[in-house]
């Protein structure tokens, strides 16, 4: 038996993944900003020697730490928010390509499983969410689910 709906599986995959990008960038206790930030503050000496040489000692002392850190911190969550908005663009395209492969409803259902799924597995490995039985039960079926969704044909009738 091949595996013929890839596209909708991967489909789900990548806008789970630009969910995680946007979670990234947009929530106050996101990991990336917060290590920018950290890695800035221990390393700010290195960018206070390099102004030193070359501006005015009135330049330096306006020169604020936390501002600049902060600014730093700024850039990972605007990358992220590019990537999300490419990785969107790109879910949307493999989507109607899975939609084109396996009709409309059996690619909604993979989409959507294969979303939940991958999503499942950022929060616990990314953003530490908990799981308990309830959790990991449903998940199983909807791994079943998409089994047996993907295993079906859809034929398709020659009207004329």
């Amino acid at each position: 038996m091949t595996f013929m709906k890839q596209y909708a599986l991967v489909s789900g995959f990548i806008g789970a993944s630009a969910s995680c990008l946007a979670k990234l960038s947009f929530d106050p206790n996101s990991p990336i900003p917060s290590s920018a930030k950290l890695f800035c503050k221990e390393n700010v000496h290195i960018f206070r020697e390099l102004i030193d040489g070359n501006l005015s000692s009135k330049a330096i002392a306006f020169f604020d730490e936390d501002k600049f850190c902060f600014g730093v911190s700024i850039i990972p969550r605007i990358i992220c928010l590019a990537l999300m908005i490419t990785m969107n663009a790109l879910m949307i395209k493999t989507f109607l390509r899975g939609m084109n492969e396996s009709g409309s409803a059996v690619a909604t259902a993979l989409s959507t499983a294969s979303n939940f799924s991958a999503s499942a597995i950022y929060g616990i490995c990314l953003f530490r969410e908990s799981v308990n039985v309830q959790w990991s039960v449903g998940f199983f079926m909807i791994l079943c689910g998409v089994w047996v969704l993907s295993s079906i044909n859809v034929r398709k009738e020659k009207r004329g």
